[in-house]
């Protein structure tokens, strides 16, 4: 076998370690510490101030996903910080750096399909991709799950019997940190019995690494019944598979409410063909930019000479994409649902680097230039795609409508950002909140320092500002983008014809890019 330039025998490790650090130098980069949590990233971080003020788990309330807020509480109390925004930030650092540690259980897991130097390649991808950069930012439990896939995969994946027992032990952990570890027990679960069909006690063997699965997961689950609103793992499972998570109602009732009355009834019509159209656009999207040549000419590849090692990731992949198509039933149009998919499609990516690269003759050569188009096409795609300035720029924007407003209008997605911008500056404040709180049967948050409504119900302004059923609106935050209510974009763009409205904030006299401006209604 040829000796690469840039690779040899005894160095693989050393440009592994090269590749982690590229990636975290990527995910450094774009770190901004000025942006605050926000959605389920504040919720994660909400739970697990409480568990680190109270010293215990909760009573009387609970979350779905515990498994990222226990570690989380469990780093808090080791250190010690002035501020509530640095815990946030601690917070996505520890979600950025466990992303980029991916790197190594991928590495081998790789590794158990082709040689060490195009691994290197399949890692790479995984490392500088845009999307899984962006939400190792945001501080979710994603970076976590994805962690411990690979490495139960990994594990699984052993000949030594007690490592793929670990495997199932460490899949009772992932299935702590999201529901989908119940999907990813599933596939190692039909690929144990097939894999070891023909030796003597499969069934007791599979018992005992059922037994260390539930053993991990009995706590929380006795927990949850015990003092949560939630159903255990278990139940969420069965009502999802045999009901269609009609028992999800809450959720349901949400997405239904920012439906019109067409698009409900459209989703009601046919919602198996809506769920696999939705699915089949996402999973084209998140394949661009750096997966859309490789992974599929590499997947047909990777179907040659099946083995059982083969038949393990491919029963894998197709049981992990359950998950995303029950999410688009909904529909929850986010691609995250499928970042699950990502250490596959690294492994089928390599297949095709390996019979690209090894029909020239200057192979060091064309890996180079792959190595540089793999991450120039990160580099190129996160800027034209994920604009971070405004990013920072809404979150500045967030915190003068914090001090200078009281009831405003929805302005999605950017106005995440005020929740997470309105938590108590000093951090034994913020203890003082869940020190105090009563307990009840919902998450304890603080609350919102502004009042948010949802003009996108209304069709006049008329009727936005002085709807009777709710408090009136004193402030409205305008940046013109198409997506808004046009009596709210006329505003924006003629802002004399209203002579009851005092414009007192404009974003561009300050400097920033994104255009906003903030009226005071008299």
């Amino acid at each position: 076998m040829e000796k690469y330039l840039i690779l040899s025998k005894m160095n693989p490790l050393y440009f592994l370690c090269g590749i982690w650090i590229i990636g975290l130098i990527f995910r450094l980069f774009y770190f901004d510490e000025i942006i605050p949590l926000s959605l389920d990233g504040l919720s994660f971080f909400s739970y697990s101030a409480d568990i680190h003020t109270i010293g215990k788990l909760p009573e009387n309330y609970d979350i779905a996903k515990p498994g990222w807020s226990y570690l989380l509480a469990v780093i808090f109390s080791t250190f010690t910080f002035e501020e509530t925004i640095q815990y946030m930030q601690l917070q996505k650092l520890l979600g950025l750096t466990i992303s980029s540690l991916t790197v190594f259980p991928l590495f081998f897991l790789i590794k158990k399909f082709s040689t060490s130097k195009f691994s290197l390649l399949g890692v790479l991808l995984f490392t500088v991709e845009p999307r899984i950069i962006e939400n190792s930012l945001s501080g979710n439990a994603e970076s976590l799950f994805i962690f411990l896939t690979t490495s139960t995969i990994l594990l699984f994946l052993n000949k030594d019997h007690r490592i793929i027992h670990l495997s199932f032990l460490l899949t009772g952990i992932a299935t702590m940190v999201r529901p989908e570890g119940l999907f990813l027990f599933l596939g190692i679960s039909i690929s144990y019995i097939i894999r070891f069909r023909k030796q003597k006690f499969v069934i007791l063997k599979y018992m005992f690494a059922l037994f260390l699965f539930i053993l991990i997961l009995v706590p929380i689950t006795i927990h949850k019944q015990q003092e949560g609103m939630y159903d255990s793992v278990f139940e969420r499972a069965y009502f999802t598979l045999m009901e269609n998570a009609s028992h999800d109602k809450k959720t349901r009732d949400l997405v239904d409410a920012q439906l019109d009355q067409s698009d409900l009834q459209q989703k009601n019509s046919n919602i198996f063909i809506n769920s696999s159209e939705y699915f089949s656009k996402y999973l084209v999207w998140v394949l661009i930019p750096l997966f859309i040549l490789v992974t599929p000419i590499g997947f047909i590849i990777f179907l040659k000479n099946f083995n059982m090692e083969k038949f393990t990731i491919l029963i894998l992949t197709i049981v992990m994409t359950i998950p995303a198509l029950y999410a688009y039933t909904f529909p929850l149009l986010e691609t995250k649902y499928l970042y699950f998919l990502f250490p596959m499609f690294c492994i089928f990516a390599t297949f095709t680097f390996k019979t690209f690269i090894e029909k020239f003759e200057k192979k060091n050569l064309v890996f180079i230039i792959c190595f540089i188009l793999i991450v120039s096409s990160s580099i190129l795609f996160i800027d034209y795609k994920f604009d971070y300035q405004k990013e920072h720029e809404s979150v500045i924007i967030a915190n003068y409508v914090i001090k200078n407003t009281n009831v405003i209008n929805n302005y999605y997605p950017e106005s995440v950002y005020i929740a997470g911008a309105s938590v108590e500056e000093k951090w034994e404040n913020y203890k003082i909140f869940y020190e105090t709180s009563s307990r009840s049967f919902e998450l304890i948050k603080p609350p919102i320092a502004v009042t948010i409504f949802e003009p996108n119900n209304y069709e006049t302004l008329e009727s936005f500002l002085t709807d009777p059923t709710r408090e009136d609106i004193t402030h409205l935050v305008l940046d013109g983008k198409p997506t808004r209510p046009e009596f709210l974009n006329d505003i924006f763009y003629n802002e004399n014809k209203y002579t009851f409205l005092n414009k007192i904030y404009d974003s561009q006299n300050h400097g920033l890019k994104y255009h906003v401006k903030i009226f005071e209604v008299n």
